[in-house]
């Protein structure tokens, strides 16, 4: 009897396990939230009503308090009060306990947003939505990625809703939708037999539609949808064919058509080799040809059906650091041609021409002087006709903007390092240093052609360090052999160009990408820490390569990361590298040594000192900590006394006492730096930072050979060693710039020593290799 009443006991909880399974699945599943005509499920109404009394989370409280799954007519009484607003609603009432239809209660919806949305956050709009959902609960609809309330599990991909959003949420849907919905500047890959192929937001989909008189292929339409499916397709017909000259965030100007305007965003499809949806990176202007796709006056698509030919690069010249002249002035010392709009003229060698007077009230079109002759050379003046800039080659264009003229200057690649070069590099230089400067430019100049930030100006780059000194020293014949006999060539990591980041002179050791408060990855695995120090007189090259700077004044950006782990001599023995110049101790004994020989060791600051009055300097100080804090608040951070954040002004903080060097890197440059006050201290981080604020307070700098280094706002590295002195702080010092990159003074070094271009640019980017754009099907 025991054992019967034993099994009845199991038997019994084994059934009441199954209820409570049972009722835990139902309990889950009630949560679940499922689209019907028929009702409106609670679960729905949190993300609807977070535009008015309650943000989402608060909503979810209140309205679990008053209903759970569907929606009935007296809790949705209950709601109304909740809000304050059932006066001022109406719709027809039924029963109490009967569910609210969906149609009621978004009628009842729109009454709400009438009342309490006074800033118009909610929209009603119409979705097709198309394919599966993305990560991170986005859709594709017909709109691009949008994200959706969490719960949504009921879409069907290529159904059609009524839905609202807030913010760019999607947060409720009304209905399904009978009608048909038009999908605006849709690219057609290809369409005929019952199936279009659509490229849209990079995806590639698979659509059924109706059959075609004619195939469609490879460009823009609008697409009618319905019932799922495609339901109609009208062909843009309008296309013209051009160069793009220039482009902003409405307008793109094209050779020959002059501006027009688009969407505001941009749709570039890539039709040879793969087809693809490209971003702004790859109109590259003033090398490229595309197909523009015109509808009602506007450019809505742009078919690239070739790659771009790297043939030329645009300059904007800068008035200072300004892009504007109040007036433009230019000569040239052969016959050139002048046109504006249609009107075209010679030009004798030597007249000046006026910007100003080509241009009447509201005239659009740009003037452009060019010389045929490849020897010929144009020059800005001054009003009396004086020249004041070196020659350019190519052609000056210049726009009229609301805040003055803009000049650009359009040469060939291979031009413009000829005059790239000498003002990067002295021409004095060894050949093979030349070289690898040339190989560093053309590379840092190829990535820029996809750059966007003068794209209104019609320019990639400019002609100062924010990109590559252009023009500032006369073509040399030297340097411009270096150009011609590298014509070409790149170097490339993974496929893609490598940014050539470099830099005037290390401190023995070249730089990881953590000095810039950057992380190593895939794309930047090429910029690794060497050194560049040699074995008495016989060189030794480091087993990994070093890292670089796109000018020589170190004020660049980049990535990379790791220190070499040693050095080759010519025989290929491996010298281990036993400074570990992240520890304060080795690096000050290692910074403040004077006879280390390096392939830099030559140069001036190979070794410098400065001398810093932290009193007298504070105001400067702290005035530079609030710039650099405005540019990036996350290098800047003031502390208090206990060390914990604060948020405070840095003349607040009293007078400053000290410095402390708080975390170096493996090649001994300051990451971090601890400038303590009376009442707190400010934590500064990268190399640049560091170099700025600290250089406020230098009163006086001398370099190797003891020669005064004046009006130098910079310190030349955040390689150095922090002494206390009595009534001041006295840096020792070392190298010229980031440190990230080619060292220019070591490349002239190794030069001397024997080694080729090609040898430097591999001692100093690892894993690279070279190959020439001109020769590459994509032209990259």
């Amino acid at each position: 009897m025991k054992i019967k009443k034993r099994n009845l006991i199991v038997v019994i909880l084994i059934f009441l396990l199954a209820i409570s399974a049972i009722w835990l699945i139902a309990k889950h599943k009630d949560k679940k939230i499922v689209f019907s005509e028929d009702y409106i499920m609670a679960e729905e109404l949190a993300p609807l009503l977070k535009f008015t009394y309650y943000d989402k989370k608060e909503w979810e409280e209140q309205i679990g308090q008053i209903a759970k799954g569907t929606v009935n007519f007296r809790e949705l009484e209950k709601l109304l009060d909740q809000m304050g607003v059932r006066d001022y609603v109406s719709y027809e009432a039924e029963n109490g306990l009967k569910k609210v239809p969906r149609a009621v209660f978004f009628q009842v919806y729109e009454q709400i947003m009438d009342l309490l949305d006074v800033n118009r956050r909610v929209t009603a709009v119409d979705r097709i939505f198309l394919g599966a959902e993305a990560k991170e609960g986005k859709w594709l609809t017909q709109e691009g990625y949008e994200t959706i309330a969490g719960g949504m599990q009921y879409i069907h991909p290529y159904d059609m809703y009524r839905v609202y959003t807030i913010e760019g949420e999607i947060v409720g849907m009304e209905k399904r939708l009978d009608t048909s919905v038009t999908w605006e500047n849709v690219f057609i890959h290809s369409a005929g037999d019952g199936k279009a192929q659509v490229l849209f937001e990079k995806e590639l989909l698979s659509v059924e539609m109706p059959r075609l008189a004619e195939p469609i292929t490879d460009t823009v339409c609008d697409v009618e949808w319905k019932d799922g499916a495609v339901h109609a397709i009208y062909k843009k017909e309008d296309m013209i064919r051009g160069t793009v000259l220039s482009y902003n965030e409405s307008q793109i100007e094209i050779a020959s058509y002059g501006s027009l305007e688009h969407g505001g965003d941009l749709k570039i499809y890539k039709t040879y080799g793969t087809v693809e949806q490209l971003d702004e990176s790859k109109l590259i202007i003033g090398n490229l040809v595309a197909d523009f796709v015109v509808a009602k006056g506007k450019v809505c698509g742009i078919i690239l059906k070739e790659p771009a030919k790297i043939q030329d690069i645009r300059v904007l010249l800068l008035n200072g650091e300004s892009p504007y002249y109040p007036d433009i002035y230019m000569t040239a010392d052969q016959e050139a041609d002048v046109s504006f709009g249609d009107a075209q003229k010679k030009l004798s060698p030597g007249t000046v021409i006026k910007a100003s007077d080509y241009w009447k009230e509201n005239q659009e079109g740009y003037l452009k002087l060019e010389i045929p002759s490849e020897e010929g050379e144009i020059f800005l003046t001054n009003e009396k006709g004086e020249t004041v800039s070196l020659g350019y080659q190519g052609s000056l264009e210049v726009r009229r903007y609301s805040d003055g003229y803009c000049v650009v200057n359009q040469l060939s690649l291979e031009d413009y390092l000829c005059a790239v070069v000498p003002s990067e590099m002295p021409a004095s230089y060894e050949m093979e240093a030349l070289r690898a400067q040339a190989v560093c430019a053309r590379s840092y100049a190829c990535i820029q052609l996809g750059n966007s930030k003068y794209a209104e100006f019609g320019a990639n780059v400019d002609d100062s360090t924010n990109y590559q000194v252009y023009n500032k020293q006369k073509r040399e014949e030297k340097s411009t052999l270096a150009v011609r006999d590298t014509v070409g060539e790149v170097m490339k990591y993974h496929g893609e160009i490598a940014e050539a980041y470099y830099y005037s002179t290390s401190c023995g050791f070249s730089q990881n990408v953590d000095v810039w408060n950057e992380e190593s990855n895939e794309t930047n695995g090429y910029l690794k820490s060497i050194s560049l120090l040699t074995d008495g007189n016989v060189p030794v090259d480091g087993s990994a390569p070093a890292d670089g700077n796109a000018s020589a004044d170190g004020t660049g950006n980049g990535a990379g990361d790791g220190a070499g782990s040693g050095a080759e001599t010519d025989s290929g023995s491996v010298q281990k590298m036993t400074l570990d110049l992240s520890k304060e101790d080795v690096f000050t004994e290692f910074i403040q040594k004077q006879d280390y020989t390096a392939y830099d060791s030559d140069a001036a600051y190979f070794r410098w000192q400065a001398q810093l009055d932290l009193s007298a300097n504070a105001e400067k100080i702290n005035e530079f900590i609030r710039q650099r804090k405005s540019v990036n608040p996350n290098h800047i951070q003031v502390l208090d006394n206990n060390g914990n954040p604060a948020d405070r002004d840095p003349a607040e903080l009293g007078k400053i006492l000290s410095l402390t060097p708080k975390e170096r890197s493996a090649g001994g440059v300051l990451k971090k730096m601890l400038i303590s006050y009376e009442k707190g201290s400010i934590l500064v981080t990268t190399e640049y930072n560091i170099r700025k604020i600290l250089g406020a307070a230098v009163i006086s700098m001398t370099d190797k050979n003891g020669k005064a280094i004046t009006s130098m706002t910079l310190l030349p590295s955040a390689a150095f060693s922090v002494v206390p002195a009595e009534t001041e702080m006295v840096l020792y010092g070392g190298g010229y710039g980031h440190g990230i990159g080619l060292s220019q003074n070591g490349a002239n070094g190794m030069a001397k020593a024997g080694f080729t271009y090609t040898d430097i640019l591999r001692k100093f980017y690892q894993d690279i290799v070279l190959e020439n754009i001109y020769n590459s099907p994509d032209g990259s």
